[in-house]
């Protein structure tokens, strides 16, 4: 893909076929290298008691964006099979940067993405399960904040297109599986300052896999 580098993958946009079957593999949530103390007033993936996410409640999804956008130049996947690992920021789970149409290995593991103002992100949800999946900024947060945490009904549509201290959100996201050829993205973001910005997956950060990330960006 010319011009994009490596970074990351596109988080698989959501809705068209939404499998209500609920999530059909509940990830090993324990850290893929070490442990890492949990931040103050958070939980760690897969710790009791987060509750469940009702299969029935989850999101259809949309899937209004199905290529992705040329400029962008990280993709952040979304796959339960990016096992936990510790980073200086928290325990991650379920996102990574992966493209997935770069023909590069999937990464084993869920990574703190890296990122410098000026680059472009999108999201693709991989997940082979067929489930509908977010990525949701957390408002006014150091650390991953505690769970059950109540996101705000908005953030079931996209929200904004920058990633900042504002609320953002790519809204609910299907996914074809991970063996199709139709990838659903988010919309583009940008990023404007420098910071830490942490961000789950709504609802299912509210759930024993507790689907978590977060961006890093550097001047």
């Amino acid at each position: 893909m010319t011009g994009v580098r490596q970074f990351g993958a596109a988080l698989v946009l959501g809705g068209c076929v939404f499998a209500a079957g609920g999530c059909s593999h509940v990830a090993n949530l324990t850290p893929s290298s070490g442990s890492s103390p949990t931040p103050s007033g958070s939980q760690s993936p897969g710790s009791s008691p987060a509750p469940t996410a009702n299969p029935s409640a989850e999101p259809s999804g949309l899937c209004s964006i199905t290529t992705r956008d040329p400029n962008a130049t990280i993709v952040v996947s979304i796959d339960p099979d990016f096992a936990a690992s510790s980073t200086p920021y928290g325990t991650v789970f379920g996102y990574a940067p992966f493209d997935p149409t770069s023909g590069a290995t999937q990464p084993p593991s869920a990574s703190a993405i890296a990122a410098t103002t000026g680059d472009l992100v999108v999201f693709a949800n991989y997940d082979p399960g067929l489930i509908a999946h977010s990525a949701t900024g957390f408002l006014g947060v150091s650390a991953f904040p505690a769970e059950p945490y109540p996101f705000p009904s908005a953030d079931a549509s996209p929200v904004a297109t920058t990633i900042s201290t504002a609320a953002w959100s790519t809204g609910s996201l299907a996914s074809f599986g991970n063996t199709s050829a139709t990838i659903c993205y988010s919309q583009t973001f940008s990023l404007p300052a420098a910071g830490t910005f942490y961000f789950g997956d709504d609802p299912l950060y509210n759930s024993p896999s507790s689907f978590r990330g977060v961006i890093v960006v550097s001047q």
